[in-house]
C-alpha cells in the first residue's frame, strides 16, 4: 500500500508530464525546490514541497512551447508568467523598463540608470548589477 506522500507525488508527476513538462521525476522537482531555498523566486513567499494546510504549495513554472521546467514560483507568480511566453525579449525588456520606471520609481535610481536594455542577460535574468546570474554568483 502506497503512502498518502507517494500517491500524491505520483500524481503531480502524471499532471505535469500531461501538461507536456519535460521532468525526469519527483527528484528533479524537490532539487529545483530546494535550490530555491522553498520559496517562490518572485516574491519570496514560502512554499510547501507538497500539499501543506498551512503553506501553499509549490508550482513548477516550465516553457509552455519546450516543456523545460524553469523556477519555483507561487501561484499568483507562476499565472503571471505564462501569458508573458508570447512576446520578444525586447517587449519583455521595455516591460520590466516600465514596471521600474512607472510603477516601482517615478525617478530611478542611479544603480538602475533609467533603462535595463545595457545590461547584461544570464540565464534570462537582468538585473540591476548586470552581473549576476540566477544563481547570484559574480561573472
Amino acid at each position: 500500500m502506497k503512502s498518502n506522500g507517494t500517491e500524491y507525488r505520483e500524481k503531480r508527476l502524471k499532471v505535469w508530464q500531461a501538461r507536456g513538462i519535460k521532468i525526469s521525476g519527483w527528484q528533479e522537482y524537490e532539487d529545483m525546490y530546494w535550490a530555491a531555498e522553498g520559496k517562490c523566486e518572485v516574491c519570496n513567499t514560502p512554499l510547501a514541497l507538497e500539499y501543506d494546510v498551512n503553506l501553499e504549495t509549490a508550482r513548477l513554472d516550465h516553457n509552455h512551447e519546450t516543456g523545460e521546467p524553469r523556477a519555483i514560483l507561487c501561484n499568483i507568480h507562476n499565472r503571471f508568467m505564462w501569458p508573458l511566453e508570447q512576446y520578444g525579449e525586447d517587449e519583455l525588456i521595455g516591460i520590466a523598463n516600465f514596471i521600474v520606471q512607472k510603477m516601482i520609481h517615478t525617478t530611478p535610481p542611479e544603480s538602475i540608470s533609467g533603462d535595463l536594455r545595457g545590461m547584461e542577460a544570464h540565464e534570462g535574468i537582468i538585473t540591476p548589477e548586470g552581473r549576476k546570474n540566477a544563481k547570484g554568483s559574480g561573472k
